[in-house]
């Protein structure tokens, strides 16, 4: 797995994976924010090089649907 906090929303009301604000998507954000400033390698952004040396998380936190969809 990935060193990352992944907050919602991973689709929209029809189920597409896009970036879908929630009403409390600031409070999520900062939520998702101060638990990674917690983990320096998470706050980092890239924790797994050796497994995916692509990936790159700012700040340690992701959307859902930015990074894969979960439906539901």
């Amino acid at each position: 797995g990935s060193l990352v906090v992944n907050y919602p929303f991973d689709d929209d009301e029809q189920g597409i994976a896009i970036y879908s604000k929630s009403p409390d998507d600031a409070v999520f954000q900062q939520l998702a924010l101060s638990y990674s400033k917690e983990n320096a390698q998470m706050y980092q952004g890239s924790p797994c090089k050796d497994m995916y040396p692509t990936e790159y998380f700012p700040h340690g936190i992701t959307n859902g649907a930015q990074w894969y969809n979960v439906p539901g």
